[in-house]
């Protein structure tokens, strides 16, 4: 029995409040030939978080703006 890739697009949340380095991780993750979402701080990650229940990963920023602290 063979396999093939899955038709359902695997979503890649991408969290980064510096544009130059969310474009060239948003690139990364579509040369992987993954969908990628992108949000600018934590307040707009977690609103696609929970409107959401497709994403896959996320790959957040360590330190970002937004209402959460550490």
């Amino acid at each position: 029995m063979t396999f093939g890739p899955s038709r359902i697009p695997a979503f890649v949340l991408v969290v980064e409040d510096e544009m130059v380095l969310r474009r060239r991780a948003v690139g990364m993750v579509e040369d992987a030939g993954y969908t990628p979402l992108e949000a600018l701080d934590t307040d707009e990650a977690l609103a696609i978080l929970s409107s959401r229940s497709d994403i896959a990963l996320v790959c957040a920023d360590i330190q970002l703006p937004g209402s959460m602290t550490a």
